[in-house]
């Protein structure tokens, strides 16, 4: 099969390359046709389009074709809000589906802690994000200082051609021997009486309804406190900008505008760190029965006799993505404000790169609330 390939860049980092990593991307398509005579389709985003939910289904259409996601790796992106959602939630669905190998980082430039064995971490991202993208099988551009016409350049396309074609004949067999192993999965069990079959639940269906319904419980609360906390930040920042303002139209100077940049840091420090902490419970909750609620609104599809009220059950999911959804406007254009004012100050810097983690686990809950509501509108009629 000739997979497609999903290719994820940072647009800044093609902006400093006067669009090398676009032509990058056009220059492996060509040398695939050229090399295997076949036309490999390419998603690029060049719009810089942001994550939402018309980014997620273009993930999910992807992830049913099981198509190739090539991160091009450096360390602007893996400081992309963007980069760094396309690039966990491909890892965690194409690992959710068994075939990991449809990831394939292409390190552009050295970037320490991947490329390399130094420590450094990269807040959005996370440890094991880090370990897991290390241990995948990456391709390094070699050729960044060559030529585009250049017999160097055009071997290290072919190389990186090589390297598609060959994956997609070992995935093939990868995804053909899974699929030999995987008992068929149909969520029933029938016992036969004659003519007549009876339906039986399936022995963890009440397992994960039970806990579903424990996680689910405290999503209110959380959500409130997420609120609270943005609302908190909010109100800290907007107080501070008159003066700030007021300094620079007087002509007070840096020193004295420092000061105000610094008391701004020190009362936004109390309030991000607990964003943080609240994103980060909340992301554990919803994580924490991701599994379970897929399990069960497919289950329910297969057996709709196995609840009072399935459609309502389904819809209460659709309410939830809805909700989500409108939240993550609000997040969004907060993260896309505070890259504004990145490297103004690094007083201002530490909390600012707090609550921009705090804010990338949100969003990430959020893509499996999203998800959720795709899967239950399918069973809603």
């Amino acid at each position: 099969m000739n997979r497609p390939i999903f290719w994820s860049y940072s647009h800044e980092d093609d902006e400093a390359e006067s669009g090398l990593i676009v032509k990058l991307c056009e220059g492996v398509q060509k040398r695939y046709k050229l090399d295997y005579g076949e036309t490999v389709k390419i998603f690029l985003d060049k719009n810089n389009l942001p994550w939402g939910e018309d980014w997620q289904a273009n993930l999910e259409t992807a992830l049913d074709e099981a198509i190739f996601f090539i991160p091009v790796v450096t360390p602007n992106y893996l400081r992309s809000v963007n980069c760094v959602l396309e690039l966990k939630s491909f890892i965690s669905k194409a690992d959710e589906i068994g075939v990991t190998e449809l990831v394939m980082p292409l390190i552009y430039v050295n970037t320490p802690g991947i490329s390399d064995d130094t420590e450094v971490e990269y807040d959005l991202v996370g440890a094991e994000t880090t370990q897991i993208l290390k241990k995948l099988q990456f391709e390094r551009w070699e050729a960044s200082f060559e030529d585009l016409g250049s017999g160097a350049y055009r071997k290290a396309l072919h190389q990186l051609a090589k390297k598609i074609h060959n994956a997609n004949i070992n995935i093939d067999k990868a995804i053909a021997e899974r699929q030999k192993r995987s008992p068929k999965e149909d969520g029933t069990a029938a016992q036969q009486n004659g003519s007549d079959a009876e339906e039986v639940i399936a022995p963890d269906f009440l397992e994960s309804m039970a806990t579903i319904e424990e996680k689910i419980k405290p999503m209110p609360e959380q959500i409130e406190k997420i609120n609270v906390n943005i609302t908190e930040i909010g109100d800290v920042i907007s107080k501070s900008a008159a003066p700030m303002n007021n300094a620079v139209k007087q002509n007070k100077g840096i020193a004295f505008i420092q000061v105000i940049v610094k008391q701004l840091s020190s009362h936004l420090d109390k309030s991000a760190n607990d964003l943080l902490a609240n994103c980060e419970e909340f992301y554990g909750n919803i994580q924490g029965m991701h599994r379970e609620v897929k399990e069960v609104l497919a289950f329910k599809k297969k057996n709709p006799s196995s609840m009072d009220d399935p459609d309502e059950f389904c819809t209460s999911f659709v309410s939830l993505a809805s909700n989500a959804e409108g939240s993550r406007e609000g997040v969004q254009s907060m993260l896309d404000s505070m890259v504004q004012v990145e490297g103004f100050s690094n007083d201002l810097n530490r909390p600012l790169k707090i609550i921009k983690k705090g804010l990338v686990k949100y969003l990430e809950a959020t893509d499996m609330i999203l998800e959720w509501g795709q899967l239950a509108e399918q069973k809603v009629s």
